[in-house]
């Protein structure tokens, strides 16, 4: 059940590297509708929120807290 509540509170904030506005990210439920608004590849997602990758065809994608409603450390 703790697993399943935590799902729910999953989400990815997308920021554009070329904006400086880091006030206003794009919150998204899946990566592959982060892939479908961004036109990006999905492929790099993941790492990328893992800290692998510091981004991805031009995104910064990071883990978003829905509750707290800011970035996961």
């Amino acid at each position: 059940m703790i697993k399943y509540r935590e799902k729910l509170k999953e989400r990815f904030a997308v920021y554009s590297i070329e904006g400086t506005n880091f006030n206003n990210p794009k919150i998204f439920k899946k990566t592959k509708d982060i892939g479908d608004y961004c036109r990006i590849n999905t492929s790099h997602i993941l790492s990328v929120c893992k800290g692998n990758r510091q981004h991805t065809q031009g995104y910064i994608i990071v883990n978003w807290d829905a509750v707290k409603k800011k970035t996961k450390k």
